[in-house]
């Protein structure tokens, strides 16, 4: 089946970031350093994939390998952007964890031949509990307005996506039941909640840093 035009825009939507991360590099914190890589590697595993569907090969093991590096570099740009050591310690714990489980799995799983939803769901609801308790700990502790701070726009983009691709993955048997209409119209939801995420972390990467 022929990719939907929108699954194309969709793609297009990676190079947003990339492309204003590479130009703010020099003059953005640690935190939006490793976001800009972040981007960086989303979107050669988005490309990767697209590029292997063309060529009629099975992707599914991009997306397994991706998810170590997404949870990993996600956590890490929380961590640099926190100051409290308590919510530090529970994002390093939350890493780690997220670390055992994906390894476990990698190890478990024969072969890589099709979508493993269960890691994806898994790692999906691990990036959404690192993003509320980073949006819970600035709304409390910010004394700058919130859509000024770079996190916000940052665990804002992981809430949006993170929470479409659970929907998605979660109902995709049911959605399919419905019919191929309704499992095609979910997942053009999602890559634009995927489209508007990455247009939110290219504002966080442009946000200045606050003290």
């Amino acid at each position: 089946m022929s990719t939907p035009i929108f699954g194309y825009v969709h793609l297009l939507g990676y190079f947003f970031p990339v492309v204003v991360g590479a130009k703010v590099y020099g003059q953005v914190s640690r935190g939006t350093k490793l976001l800009v890589i972040l981007t960086f590697v989303a979107l050669l595993n988005t490309s990767a994939q697209f590029v292997l569907s063309l060529w009629k090969i099975k992707n599914y093991f991009v997306s397994d390998y991706f998810r170590i590096f997404e949870v990993s570099l996600l956590c890490g740009v929380f961590w640099l952007s926190m100051t409290r050591e308590r919510i530090r310690k529970i994002l390093a714990s939350l890493g780690f964890m997220f670390a055992l489980v994906w390894l476990g799995d990698f190890v478990l799983t024969d072969g890589h031949e099709h979508l493993n939803s269960r890691m994806a769901m898994i790692s999906r609801l691990f990036l959404l509990v690192m993003a509320l308790i980073v949006l819970y700990t600035e709304v409390r502790d910010s004394r700058a307005k919130l859509t000024e701070r770079s996190t916000f726009w940052v665990a804002g983009a992981v809430v949006i996506y993170t929470s479409g691709s659970f929907v998605v993955l979660a109902f995709s048997t049911t959605l399919l039941a419905l019919g191929r209409a309704f499992f095609d119209a979910a997942w053009h939801v999602n890559w634009f909640l995927l489209i508007v995420s990455n247009l939110m972390y290219t504002k966080g990467m442009l946000c200045k840093a606050q003290p």
